[in-house]
């Protein structure tokens, strides 16, 4: 007991902290004030909510999703439609075009002339030797 009462704070510290009323104010003050601070917060948490955005202005925004699935499988459908995007986009990265199509189509620039004449094949180049391939 004397432990517990050596560590617990001071008047003035609770004061402070507001968990306990000053000491020169009446208790009925003090309680007036409290209860005017509780509706001060009351008056804001009102106000906040009020100002609140309603469903279809977070679906406009693309903060909420717009579906009519029910919550529990809501999840699962994110997933699968995060999948069908990642397989998409994997599907449509195998077939672009390499660096020789696009210096070929004159769409990427290559630094020196005579690899581009050489993949162009219009100085007697060729990329690959016909012999050794067949």
């Amino acid at each position: 007991l004397k432990r517990k009462l050596m560590l617990r704070r001071s008047v003035n510290e609770l004061v402070d902290r507001g968990i306990y009323p000053p000491l020169k104010t009446p208790p009925a003050y003090a309680e007036q004030r409290k209860q005017l601070e509780r509706a001060k917060v009351r008056d804001l948490l009102r106000r906040k909510i009020q100002q609140r955005p309603d469903r279809q202005s977070l679906v406009q925004q693309h903060i909420l999703e717009d579906t009519t699935i029910a919550p529990s499988l809501q999840e699962r459908q994110r997933l699968l439609k995060k999948s069908k995007l990642s397989d998409e986009l994997n599907e449509k990265l195998s077939h672009r075009p390499g660096p020789l199509d696009l210096i070929k189509g004159n769409i990427l620039q290559a630094d020196n002339k005579m690899i581009v004449d050489a993949i162009k094949g219009n100085n007697g180049l060729q990329m690959y030797d016909d012999d050794y391939y067949g």
